[in-house]
């Protein structure tokens, strides 16, 4: 029994070796809600112990970096996480737009309080900001007379 487990380790490490960089998908890999994924943690630690790059995305775009950066260090106890190698819908989206719109353009948003703090920190000039619900402006928007 100890001579597989040996076995298993062994090809786990070598996958581990194998590859520099490593790209975790955070909800529902990492953790789920507000509660860490058993071995997540330490699988993430050893890998920043062993130089490897650790990619961190999900595809919540009401998270900032500084919110994931805090679920980081409270889910899986790791002080010391790059944060710019951290990712989500809302930076992908910012930064999107910032090759997209042209000097002097503004953007009115519809969406989340996380989105509008997104673009605030990526200096994208939101003129506009709902909280209002989405479905009642594309009605008055589309409505036909």
């Amino acid at each position: 029994r100890i001579q597989i487990l040996f076995e298993q380790m062994a090809v786990y490490m070598n996958f581990l070796d194998k590859y520099d960089t490593f790209l975790f998908d955070c909800d529902g890999v990492l953790w789920h809600g507000n509660t860490a994924i058993e071995g997540a943690a330490n699988v993430v630690t050893y890998l920043l112990q062993n130089k490897k790059t650790v990619l961190l995305v999900t595809n919540n775009g009401t998270k900032t970096r500084s919110i994931l950066l805090k679920m980081v260090h409270a889910l899986l106890s790791i002080g010391d996480f790059p944060s710019e190698n951290m990712y989500s819908s809302g930076i992908a989206t910012t930064k999107y737009i910032k090759r997209k719109i042209k000097p002097g353009e503004k953007v009115f948003l519809i969406g989340s309080p996380g989105l509008k703090e997104i673009m605030d920190e990526s200096n994208i000039p939101v003129v506009g900001y709902g909280p209002f619900e989405p479905r009642l402006f594309f009605r008055v928007c589309c409505h036909k007379t």
